[in-house]
């Protein structure tokens, strides 16, 4: 199902406006008859129309299903507060299946997979609609009150849709997640992760800022999506993907007050020998502070291994005694080590580990974790999948093919060795925010319908919003989105049969926001939705600026697409030269007016190096012609008069 016309009577900024998403057909509304509740719908063909326009061959022709049907895709352009991010909100707050039912005066016509219409009308009056399209639609009224907007699931629209939407943007605003929409947004993402832990009843959650959660989810998907990429040759994307996952001790820098409080908590507490949890403090210590530089030829990797796992133990013992010392108290009282003969090895280490694990048993699981993490490490050394950068006291953990499983083992034990998140940072080597952009785009699309988990996509239609997706993105990158997405998501969204009751090709409709010219020479002129904001800042109009016969989107040349006046006013400068140009004009009316007395040396050169600095050839020209003229009348220094003309 597609959805290829909604009008909105009243929504935010948006006042009786009607939006055609580049279908087969293009409708319109006759409101002559609404004050007797009589609407008359029309349609005409779209000239700009080719089936399957947006879609790429199948990898290999008798499998049709190893790329998802891409229907459409349809750009919202606009100005800033145009109304491009409240034409998602209304799809949103209305479409999807558990959602309330629709409370507001609207229309919108989809089309099934077979290419029958279906025009759904909302209205608080009952209003007859006259169809005048040919295309034989049918047509579903539905009178709406204002007392209750309950509806059952099952019964809208959209409930054979699966609605996405994504935006990277962070600026706070609210968003939410119902049956029939995944939420994507950077927004609901940060607000929500944490609270998803919650629910799973995941320990340490209690303790996760908002951030930390988001932070540690967003690792997840972009390993998922990096495990995926490795195993798909067909897979191209527009940017090379990290293969560097660099690893750094969190809070290193306050070591010795976080060492001093686990002393001092554990003195408060009165016990008659405190020597023994001293002595094991202290050695966690030493161990982190060994300087031994790393050899790649010595096969001792544990040294190198050891401090980063004493670490992990110190962050562990501080969390335990900060936030939850009601948990340990019977047990510290038993408290005991032999550490007389201590010496930095893999087994002692693992000692400690197995006494912390069985003193503190509310948090046995953790500790179990980190015996697991220091066994994985070791492994990981030897295969030389991790490399520790001694300058800089980081551990890399190498991508490639060989790495990939062995990367995923060790998130999964590291989330599980932390009783409150934070004792590591994560980050990508060498990734520009731009690349990030894309990656986390990427990864958390592909998050929806990763077959090795749980798949979140379980209809064959969706219907994908994109607020703004390039925003972060050089232009280079910008011209080339279009092309991009599409590719990446006919093959990562293409028909899982495992995973899906249906066996059927995903069919996939994009609908995207932008402020910027450069993707629309990849769309058809009819597939491009723009508004414009009434000069008093309260509504929007659609309008056309592509009529047939006049300029069109597609192939246009992209200095014809920056130079159109919907995007820049008729002004092709900055407004900021274009002030200091007016502010040249000025001088040189001034000079003209006094005969040539009001010519100060200082200004003039000014003047002169701030023309030969202006890179428009036109406006350089007009401007030096216009300073020689105005100069003619100069009575002053003659040696001068020959440098300005020079």
């Amino acid at each position: 199902m597609t959805i290829e016309y909604l009008w909105i009577e009243k929504y935010k900024c948006l006042e009786k406006q009607g939006f055609n998403f580049g279908g087969e057909n293009l409708f319109s509304l006759d409101f002559s008859q609404y004050s007797t509740n009589i609407v008359t719908i029309t349609s005409k063909k779209n000239k700009s129309y080719i089936q399957g326009f947006y879609n790429l061959p199948a990898v290999d022709p008798l499998a049709h299903d190893q790329v998802a049907h891409i229907t459409n895709v349809t750009a919202l352009v606009g100005e800033n507060g145009s109304g491009k991010t409240t034409v998602f909100d209304f799809i949103k707050g209305y479409f999807p299946d558990g959602e309330g039912e629709i409370d507001t005066n609207c229309l919108f016509v989809n089309r099934d997979k077979d290419g029958a219409f279906t025009l759904f009308v909302y209205n608080e009056h009952d209003i007859r609609i006259e169809d005048r399209t040919g295309l034989d639609l049918k047509i579903i009224p539905r009178k709406h009150g204002t007392s209750s907007r309950t509806t059952v699931v099952g019964t809208k629209p959209f409930r054979d849709v699966n609605i996405i939407f994504f935006s990277n943007i962070f600026d706070q605003r609210f968003e939410s997640e119902v049956i029939g929409l995944k939420n994507i947004s950077t927004n609901y993402l940060v607000r929500n992760e944490k609270i998803k832990l919650n629910e799973n009843k995941t320990p340490q959650a209690q303790y996760l800022s908002d951030v930390q959660a988001y932070h540690n989810s967003e690792i997840e998907k972009q390993l998922r999506f990096v495990s995926f990429y490795h195993k798909k040759n067909n897979l191209t994307l527009p940017f090379s993907l990290p293969d560097k996952l660099v690893i750094e001790r969190a809070n290193e820098p306050a070591l010795n007050e976080v060492t001093a409080e686990i002393i001092n908590k554990y003195k408060e507490l009165t016990f008659p020998d405190n020597e023994a949890f001293t002595s094991l403090i202290g050695i966690l210590r030493k161990n982190i502070e060994m300087k031994i530089r790393f050899n790649k030829k010595s096969p001792n990797y544990e040294i190198v291994i050891i401090p980063l796992v004493s670490y992990l133990l110190i962050h562990n013992l501080y969390c335990i005694l900060h936030y939850g010392i009601n948990f340990v108290k019977p047990k510290l009282a038993k408290l005991s080590f032999d550490l007389e003969s201590y010496e930095p090895s893999y087994e002692s280490l693992q000692k400690i580990i197995v006494t912390l694990g069985s003193m503190f048993e509310a948090f046995r699981y953790h500790f179990d974790n980190i015996g697991k993490l220091l066994k994985h490490f070791i492994g990981a050394f030897e295969a030389q999948h991790i490399e520790y950068w001694d300058l800089t006291n980081r551990y890399v953990y190498n991508i490639n093919h060989k790495s990939i499983l062995g990367l995923s083992q060790f998130l999964e034990l590291y989330f599980g060795t932390q009783i409150i998140e934070g004792a590591l940072n994560f980050n990508w080597s060498g990734l520009s925010s731009g690349q990030l952009a894309l990656f986390n785009m990427y990864s958390r699309l592909h998050y929806l319908v990763d077959s090795t988990y749980v798949s979140h996509i379980d209809k064959d239609d969706i219907l994908l919003l994109l607020d703004e997706p390039d925003v972060y993105l050089h232009p280079e990158w910008q011209k080339r989105f279009i092309e991009s997405i599409i590719k990446f998501i006919a093959i990562d969204y293409a028909s899982d049969s495992k995973n899906s009751d249906s066996k059927n090709q995903r069919r996939i409709q994009i609908v995207f926001s932008t402020n910027n010219p450069l993707t629309l020479s990849d769309i058809l002129p009819t597939n491009v939705v723009k508004l414009c904001r009434h000069s008093d800042g309260r509504d929007s109009d659609i309008i056309d600026c592509y009529k047939e016969g006049g300029n069109s989107t597609f192939g246009a040349n992209l200095y014809n697409l920056l130079n159109d006046a919907f995007f820049f006013d008729n002004d092709y400068i900055g407004s900021f030269a274009k002030l200091k140009i007016e502010e040249i004009l000025k001088i040189i009316h001034e000079i003209e007016n006094s005969n040539g007395l009001k010519i100060d040396n200082a200004m003039m050169n000014d003047v002169h190096t701030l023309i030969s600095a202006i890179g428009e050839p036109i406006i350089k020209s007009f401007l030096t012609k216009q300073l020689e003229d105005a100069i003619h009348s100069y009575k002053g220094d003659n040696d001068f008069l020959d440098q300005l003309h020079k």
